[in-house]
C-alpha cells in the first residue's frame, strides 16, 4: 500500500535520516569516483597522445614504457604522471633539485627496479644560507619491494634511510655520513655493490675522517664490488665481507697497512690502494709494505699502488699474487740513479714473480729537479714474459737507445710501450722498427728530431731551431686552440685507430719530415704527427715507405695542400685542420687536386682552415664519405656562386660538418646541390635565424633524398620549417638550444604530430624563446601546449562533453542526485506559485509523531509539548496524538493515512539512537507524498538531542528551511523561545521560513 504512495527509488537518501552517511555508501561512492576519474584519465591521455609524438611521461622523457628519465630537468619535487606508471622499471632523476622524498612519492611506482637520485643536493649549494640536505621520509623506499639499485649519491645525507633487501646496488657517495653503524632498519642481504665514496675529503670537509664500527658489514653476504674512497679513512675497515671481488681504498690516509688486514678476502681480484699511504713530506723507509701484506690474495688480478710515496719494494711483496695482470706503481719515489752516467734505472727485484703480468705502470717515478741523461730498464723486466704494455710518462730522461730497452727484446708479448712527456731529444727511431710485436708506440710530447735524416735544402741548424717553437703545446697555426674539442678530436682518432698498428709522434719538433725518418716502419697503419710545426712543402716522396698507412693526423701544423699524400694510396683518413698559415695569406690560391688522387680516402678533415677564397671550386674524390669542414669562412665563400657546387661531386657523401662557419643564412642553391647520399647534416654552433623555405623556395631540400640525420642546436632558429619530403627521410633531428617561437601557428607541433622523427633532449633542452612568458621553458611544458586553433578548439570542446557526461553526471546522481532533487520540486513549486493557502479546514494543527517505545520520548510528548501547546498560552492548538484521536476499529496505515492528511504539519520528535523504521519511516513517505502531489511541505522536527544534526538530510532542510528543524535546548532558560519559535512555526505555512537566496552554510 506504501508503494502508491510513493516510489521509493525516488527518495534513496530518505531511508536514513541520522545514518545517512554510512560507511558502505561512502566506500561505494569513492570507489565509483576513482574508477570514473581514472577511466577519463586513461582516455584523455590517449586523446592527446593519439595525434602527437609527444613523450608519455611529461614532464620527462621516455625510453619506452619501461623507462623515464628525468635526468636535469630542473625539477623540486618527485614528478607525478598522468600516464599510469605501474609498468615503470627504472626512472631517472638525477641532476635536479629534489630536496624531500615523501613516503608517497614512489606509491606509484610498484614496478620500479632502479632508481637514481643522484646529485640533487650538492654541497655546495645554500638553501636559506644553510647547506642543502635531502630529507627522506622513514617509509619512503620500504614500498618499493622490487627495487635493485638505488642511487642516492650527492644528497647531503646524514643518515643512511631504510632500506629493502631487495637491493643489489647502492650509491651513498658524496654525502655526509661521517658514522657508519649497522642498524636494523635496513636489510641488505642481497646487496653485491656499495659505493660510499666522498663522504669526507677536502671539497666535502668534515674535520675528522669517516668511522665505520666493526660490525658494519655484518650480513652483507653478497657484497661483490665494494667502494671506500675519498673518505679520509685511517686504516684498513674491518670485518671485511669475504665475498669481495673489487675494494677501492683510493685517496684516503691510511698510513699503515699490516698483514692481516685482507685476509679472508681470497676470492679479491681488484686492489684500488692508490693515495692511501701518501705521507707528506717524505723520507726514505717512511712508508713500507709488509712482505706479508698480500699474502692470502692469490686470486687479485689489479692491484694500484701509485701516488702511495713507495721509495722502495719488498723483494717477496707481489711473491702471493701468482694471477697478478695489471700492476699500477705511478707516481712513486722508485726511480734510481745510475753510478756511471746520471741515468735513470728501473725496476725492481719483486718484479721477478710477476711472470703473469700484463701492465705495468711506472710514469712519474722521477726525482724533484732532476732531468736524467738517459733512461735504463734493469734485467728485472726480463722474467715478465706476459708483459702487453709498458707506461713511462714523465720520468724525464734525454735519450734512449739500444742499451736503454735491451730487456725488452725478450718479451715477445709486449704490443704497447708509451713514453710520453719524457724531454727525450735523442731518440732513432728505428729501435722500435724491428719489433713486429709492437701495436702502439707513443713518444707524443717529446723533443723528437729526424736524426738521421738528411739536411732540408737551404736549412741551417740555428734555422731548425728557429723554427721549431719547442716541444709541447706552442700554438703555430696562428689560431686559438679549443684543448677540450681538440682532446676530444684526439681521444676519437686513438680509438678509431686501435686496431692497427699506430706510431704517435704528437707535439714533437718534427720540422721537417724526410723518408728516413720512417726507414722499417713498412707496416705502420696510423701515424700521429699533430703539433709538429711542420711547414715545409710535401713532394710526394715524405711518406713512400708507408705503403700501408691508412690514418694520417698532420692537424696543427703549416701545411701546403700542393702536392699533398699523393703517394698514400692506401690512405682512408686524412686531418689536416688547424693548418691555416698558408689560408690566411692573402693573394694565395690552393688547390685540391692531390685530395682526388687518394683513391681510399673515406673521411676528410679540414676543419678551422679560414678557407674563404682563392681555393679549387669543387672537391673531387668520390670516395669520400665524411667531410668535416667547421672553423671555416664558408659566409665568405657562398656569396659567390662559383663555389655553389663546392660539394657536389662528392658523390658518396654521408655526413656532412659545417659548424662555426659565421652563416647567418643557408642558401637554398647551395642546398639544391648537396649530393643525394648526404644522410647527416650538422650546423652545430652555427647562427642560422631561420632557412629560407617561401613559398618560392619550396625545394629547399629537394636534392637531399637521404637525409637521415640533421644537427641544428645550438643555433638562432626561430621556427622549423622543412618541406614534408625532408620530413619523410628524417629520423633524427637536433634542434636543442634554439629559441623557437611557441606559437599556436607554430609548425613544431605538426611536424612531432605528423612524422616519426626522433629528437634528443626534447622535454629538457628543446626551449621556447618566445613568447616572454614561455621563455627558457620546454616546449612540451604544460604552458607551451596550450593553443587556440581549431583543432585544439574542437579537442577541448570534446574532452569538455566527455567530462560532463562520464564524470559530472554520474558524481553528481552519486553525491548531490537526492539534493537536486529534493530542491528541484521545492523552489519549482515556490516559482509556479503552487504554495496556496488551503481552503480546505483541517481538523487538527499538527500530527505528532514519535517512537512509543522510548519512554523518555513519551513522557516529553505527552507532559512538556502537549502540556504547552494545547492548555497553556494565548492561542492554544489541536495536536493529533496515536494513542488519543486514532479511530479504534481503523487499520493503522488507515489511521495514518488520516493523521497525516487531516493535519496542517506533521511534527517528528526525534532522539539520539532512534533508528528510522516503523511509523516514523511510513509518517515520512506520507508527508513526502504531500510535497509530490500537493505542493505542500508541512514536516517539522524537533531533536531532543543536538547529536542528529549531523543527518545530511537534516542539513539540507535546515539549508532550505531553517525553522522547521528545532533542537530542544539543554538550558531551562531557553525553553521558552523553543515553545514561542514552535508555534509560530506551527501556525504558518513553511513557505515563508524559505531562505531566498541560499546564504546559510551547511551546518554540522
Amino acid at each position: 500500500m506504501i508503494s502508491s504512495y510513493v516510489n521509493e527509488d525516488q527518495i534513496p537518501g530518505l531511508l536514513c535520516l541520522c545514518e545517512m552517511d554510512c560507511a558502505f555508501s561512502r566506500s561505494y561512492r569513492m570507489s565509483v569516483s576513482e574508477g570514473l576519474l581514472r577511466s577519463l584519465t586513461l582516455l584523455v591521455s590517449q586523446l592527446c597522445f593519439a595525434t602527437a609524438a609527444f613523450p608519455a611521461f611529461l614532464p620527462c622523457n621516455n625510453q619506452g614504457k619501461l623507462t623515464i628519465d628525468c635526468s636535469a630537468h630542473g625539477l623540486s619535487k618527485v614528478p607525478q604522471f598522468q600516464t599510469p606508471t605501474h609498468e615503470v622499471t627504472t626512472l631517472l632523476l638525477n641532476a635536479n633539485h629534489i630536496t624531500q622524498i615523501y613516503n608517497k612519492s614512489f606509491s606509484s611506482f610498484p614496478s620500479l627496479r632502479h632508481l637514481d637520485l643522484d646529485w640533487n643536493c650538492l654541497q655546495s649549494q645554500k638553501i636559506d644560507h644553510t647547506d642543502c640536505l635531502m630529507h627522506i621520509e622513514h617509509g619512503a623506499f620500504l614500498q618499493l619491494t622490487q627495487l635493485e639499485e638505488l642511487h642516492l649519491q650527492g644528497n647531503g645525507l646524514k643518515i643512511i634511510p631504510p632500506l629493502l633487501s631487495s637491493l643489489q646496488s647502492l650509491n651513498l657517495g658524496y654525502n655526509q655520513l661521517q658514522f657508519w653503524k649497522p642498524t636494523k632498519m635496513f636489510n641488505l642481504g642481497n646487496l653485491k655493490t656499495l659505493y660510499m665514496d666522498g663522504n669526507c675529503y677536502y671539497k666535502n670537509k668534515c674535520h675528522t675522517g669517516v668511522h665505520i664500527h666493526k660490525d658494519f658489514f655484518a650480513g652483507m653476504n653478497e657484497l661483490r664490488n665494494l667502494s671506500l674512497g675519498y673518505n679520509n679513512l685511517t686504516e684498513v675497515p674491518r670485518n671485511l665481507p669475504p665475498s669481495l671481488e673489487l675494494l677501492f681504498l683510493h685517496y684516503n690516509q691510511i698510513q699503515s697497512m699490516h698483514p692481516g688486514d685482507f685476509s679472508g678476502l681470497g676470492n679479491l681480484t681488484t686492489l684500488d690502494l692508490q693515495t692511501s699511504a701518501e705521507c707528506i713530506p717524505c723520507l726514505p723507509g717512511s712508508v713500507n709494505l709488509d712482505s706479508d701484506l698480500f699474502a692470502n690474495l692469490s686470486a687479485l688480478i689489479w692491484l694500484y699502488l701509485n701516488d702511495n710515496s713507495l721509495f722502495s719494494l719488498n723483494k717477496s711483496l707481489f711473491v702471493p699474487l701468482v694471477n697478478l695482470e695489471v700492476l699500477e706503481l705511478s707516481n712513486n719515489f722508485l726511480a734510481r740513479e745510475t753510478d756511471n752516467d746520471s741515468g735513470l734505472l728501473l725496476g725492481e727485484p719483486t718484479f721477478h714473480s710477476c711472470v703473469k703480468l700484463k701492465n705495468l705502470n711506472l710514469s712519474f717515478t722521477y726525482r724533484k729537479n732532476t732531468t736524467f741523461h738517459k733512461l735504463y730498464l734493469s734485467d728485472d723486466f726480463i722474467h715478465m714474459k706476459a708483459l702487453e704494455k709498458l707506461t713511462i710518462t714523465s720520468c724525464f730522461f734525454q735519450s734512449v737507445d739500444e742499451a736503454s730497452i735491451r730487456p725488452l727484446a725478450k718479451l715477445l708479448r709486449l704490443n704497447r710501450i708509451e713514453h710520453r712527456l719524457n724531454f727525450i731529444n735523442k731518440l732513432n727511431l728505428q729501435l722500435f722498427a724491428n719489433k713486429t710485436s709492437l701495436k702502439y708506440i707513443g713518444l707524443s710530447e717529446n723533443e723528437i728530431t729526424c736524426q738521421n735524416c738528411r739536411e732540408f735544402p737551404g736549412v741551417t741548424p740555428s734555422h731548425r731551431k728557429l723554427l721549431s717553437f719547442g716541444p709541447a703545446g706552442m700554438n703555430t697555426t696562428g689560431i686559438q686552440s679549443d684543448y677540450p674539442q681538440e682532446q676530444q678530436t684526439f681521444i676519437s682518432m686513438l680509438h678509431r685507430c686501435s686496431p692497427y698498428k699506430m706510431l704517435n709522434l704528437r707535439k714533437n719538433n718534427l720540422v721537417f719530415i724526410q723518408p728516413e725518418l720512417f726507414q722499417g716502419f713498412e707496416d705502420i697503419e696510423c701515424l700521429i704527427l699533430c703539433h709538429n710545426s711542420i711547414s715545409q712543402a710535401f713532394d710526394r716522396n715524405q711518406f713512400t715507405n708507408l705503403k700501408d698507412l691508412k690514418f694520417l693526423d698532420v692537424s696543427y701544423n703549416r701545411n701546403n695542400l700542393k702536392g699533398l699524400f699523393s703517394e698514400l694510396q692506401s690512405l682512408e683518413e686524412l686531418d689536416l685542420s688547424n693548418n691555416n698559415y698558408h689560408f690566411i695569406l692573402s693573394e694565395m690560391g690552393h688547390k685540391l687536386d692531390s685530395v682526388a688522387k687518394l683513391s681510399s680516402l673515406r673521411v676528410l678533415n679540414l676543419g678551422f682552415n679560414s678557407i674563404s677564397a682563392r681555393i679549387s671550386q669543387r672537391v673531387y674524390r668520390a670516395s669520400v664519405k665524411e667531410f668535416i669542414f667547421r672553423g671555416n669562412r664558408l659566409d665568405i665563400m657562398w656569396p659567390t656562386e662559383i663555389y655553389f657546387e663546392f660539394f657536389q661531386n662528392l658523390n658518396n657523401l654521408t655526413m656532412l660538418d659545417l659548424p662555426l662557419n659565421h652563416l647567418t643564412s643557408l642558401p637554398s642553391k647551395v642546398i639544391q646541390k648537396l649530393p643525394s647520399t648526404l644522410k647527416s647534416l650538422y650546423l652545430l654552433k652555427k647562427r642560422a635565424h631561420l632557412f629560407p623555405l617561401g613559398s618560392t623556395e619550396k625545394d629547399f631540400f629537394h636534392n637531399a633524398t637521404m637525409l637521415s640525420s640533421l644537427n641544428l642546436s645550438y643555433n638562432q632558429m626561430q621556427r622549423v620549417e622543412f618541406t614534408d619530403g625532408l620530413l619523410r627521410t628524417l629520423s633524427v633531428l637536433d634542434i636543442r638550444m634554439n629559441p623557437l617561437i611557441c606559437m599556436c601557428d607554430s609548425t613544431f607541433f605538426e611536424l612531432v604530430s605528423r612524422f616519426n622523427i626522433s629528437i634528443p633532449f626534447l622535454t629538457n633542452q628543446v626551449t621556447c624563446g618566445s613568447p616572454y612568458l614561455l621563455k627558457d621553458k620546454s616546449i612540451v611544458s604544460s604552458g607551451a601546449l596550450v593553443c587556440s586553433d581549431s583543432h585544439n578548439v574542437f579537442l577541448f570542446f570534446s574532452l569538455f562533453l566527455l567530462t560532463l557526461l562520464f564524470v559530472i553526471v554520474p558524481m553528481l546522481k552519486q553525491f548531490l542526485g537526492w539534493d537536486v532533487w529534493y530542491a528541484f520540486y521545492i523552489w519549482s513549486a515556490r516559482s509556479w506559485g503552487l504554495f496556496t493557502k488551503s481552503t480546505e479546514s483541517k481538523d487538527f494543527d499538527a500530527f505528532v509523531v514519535f517512537d512509543k517505545g522510548q519512554g523518555p520520548v513519551s513522557d516529553w510528548v505527552y507532559n512538556e509539548l502537549r502540556v504547552h501547546l494545547e492548555e497553556t498560552g494565548i492561542h492554544q492548538l489541536r495536536l493529533c496524538l496515536e494513542e488519543r484521536d486514532w479511530v479504534p476499529g481503523h487499520s493503522s496505515i488507515e489511521n495514518l493515512y488520516s493523521a497525516v492528511q487531516n493535519s496542517k504539519k506533521t511534527v517528528f520528535v526525534l532522539s539520539k539512537g532512534q533508528p528510522v523504521c516503523g511509523i516514523l519511516r511510513e509518517t515520512f513517505f506520507m508527508a513526502q507524498q504531500r510535497l509530490l502531489d500537493d505542493k505542500e511541505d508541512v514536516m517539522v522536527f524537533i531533536l531532543l538531542e543536538r547529536a542528529l544534526k549531523g543527518s545530511r538530510y537534516l542539513q539540507l532542510r535546515r539549508l532550505l528551511c531553517r525553522e522547521t528543524v528545532l533542537v530542544w535546548p539543554q538550558n531551562p532558560c531557553g525553553r521558552s523561545y523553543f515553545w514561542h519559535r514552535l508555534r509560530c512555526v506551527l501556525s504558518k505555512d513553511n513557505q515563508s521560513y524559505y531562505d531566498r537566496n541560499f546564504s546559510l552554510s551547511f551546518e554540522g
